[in-house]
C-alpha cells in the first residue's frame, strides 16, 4: 500500500511522574514547539493527546526509526525552555526528555493505525478529564470529526493522509472511524492488541 513505502509509523507515549503539564499554557506551549519542529522535520503527526503528566503520539517518521521518534520528542520538550516564567535553565530541568518514561510501538497495518487514533483520542475519557473526547481540546480528535468548523491543530495534524489511505477500503472512513470510537467509548477504550506488546503498559490505574 502507499501509504507504507518509505516510511515507519510508531505510537509512543512518554509519561512524568510531575504534573508538568497540569497548566494548559504548558500543554498549549508543547503543541506549538511541535507545530514549529514538524515544519522543519520530515515527520508526520496522525494523532495526539497532552494530559497532565503524559503524552501520547502517532507519527510517521519517513524513512526514520525509534532513534527518530526520541529525537522529535527531545526537540519538543526542548522547545519548552523559551516559555513560562522561570529561566530557559529552569524550564530545561523541569521539561526534560529524559524525566520521562518513554514507550515506541512500530504499527504496521492500516487496521492498526486506526485503532492507535481512537485508542489515543479516548484517553481523556479514560481518565476521567472528559465525559466526550470533543470536549478535550488538547487532542486531534477535532481534526477527524469532519465538521466544518476548523480543528486549532489542522497546522499539526496530517489527517487528510490517513483519511485518503482509509477511503482507498471504504468511501465511509470518516464515518466509520467515528463509530469505532463510540464502540470503544462503551467497551471501555481497550488497549488495541499492536500495544499489548509494551511492558508496562496497562489500563489506567484510576481510583
Amino acid at each position: 500500500m502507499n501509504f507504507f513505502n518509505n516510511s515507519h509509523v510508531f505510537y509512543s507515549s512518554l509519561s512524568f511522574s510531575r504534573y508538568l503539564f497540569a497548566d494548559e499554557c504548558e500543554k498549549f506551549f508543547l503543541l506549538k514547539g511541535m507545530e514549529q519542529i514538524r515544519s522543519s522535520r520530515d515527520f508526520e503527526v496522525y494523532a495526539f493527546c497532552v494530559m497532565d503528566d503524559m503524552i501520547h503520539l502517532l507519527l510517521n517518521t519517513g524513512s526514520g526509526g525509534q532513534e527518530e521518534v526520541r529525537e522529535i520528542l527531545d526537540e519538543c520538550m526542548t522547545s519548552m525552555e523559551g516559555w513560562g516564567p522561570q529561566t530557559p535553565e529552569e524550564r530545561r530541568k523541569i521539561f526534560s526528555f529524559r524525566r520521562g518514561r518513554l514507550f515506541i510501538q512500530e504499527v504496521r497495518t492500516l487496521e492498526d493505525i486506526e485503532e492507535v487514533i481512537r485508542y489515543i483520542h479516548l484517553l481523556p475519557m479514560e481518565y476521567r478529564y472528559v465525559m466526550n473526547p470533543v470536549d478535550y481540546w488538547w487532542s486531534s480528535f477535532s481534526c477527524y470529526r469532519g465538521t466544518e468548523r476548523k480543528s486549532p491543530w489542522k497546522k499539526l495534524v496530517s489527517d487528510e493522509r490517513v483519511m485518503e489511505a482509509l477511503t482507498e477500503k471504504d468511501v465511509q472512513a470518516r464515518t466509520r472511524l467515528l463509530q469505532l470510537h463510540r464502540k470503544a467509548a462503551e467497551a471501555g477504550n481497550p488497549l488495541p492488541d499492536c500495544l499489548k506488546v509494551l511492558p508496562g503498559l496497562k489500563e489506567p490505574d484510576i481510583a
